[in-house]
């Protein structure tokens, strides 16, 4: 089973853009990247602009084929973390994940996060600095007066 989350920023216009990310969410592994890794607008615009995520790494990388194999972990993994982040549709030419979400408010991003009901975290870049929300799959009335927590 997969930890499912998205990354979002808040670009010039003041809309939200998020980013589906599929494994490996959970804050110890991902907070920790996204702190040490992806520090300022630049690489996380980067980041979330390159679509749909299937893990995240220490860097964007370059278009890699992406393999099961003890070979493909040799080369990518370096002990706890992923070398490069591995996109489904740039590594894994899973072409139908090619979707950036937009939204109008945290609001309205919240409620859809709230719908889709299988996103556990959710990643925000401002000022500088990186926040998280945790799911708890409650309801919307419990979800819409949830605060971000500081990574």
């Amino acid at each position: 089973m997969s930890t499912r989350a998205h990354i979002w920023y808040v670009d010039e216009q003041g809309k939200i853009k998020t980013v589906y990310c599929h494994q490996d969410w959970y804050v110890e592994y991902t907070g920790k990247l996204l702190k040490d890794f992806y520090w300022n607008n630049k690489l996380v615009k980067d980041l979330v602009d390159g679509w749909a995520i299937y893990t995240l790494g220490k860097v964007k990388g370059e278009q890699i084929k992406y393999e099961i194999s003890d070979e493909f972990s040799k080369k990518y993994f370096d002990w706890d973390y992923w070398k490069q982040t591995i996109y489904f549709d740039r590594d894994r030419g899973m072409s139908d994940e090619k979707e950036i979400f937009s939204f109008n408010s945290v609001n309205s991003y919240k409620k859809t996060w709230y719908m889709l009901n299988a996103i556990e975290y959710s990643y925000l870049f401002k000022d500088n600095k990186w926040l998280v929300l945790k799911s708890n799959f409650i309801d919307w009335e419990f979800i819409k007066h949830m605060e971000f927590e500081e990574l």
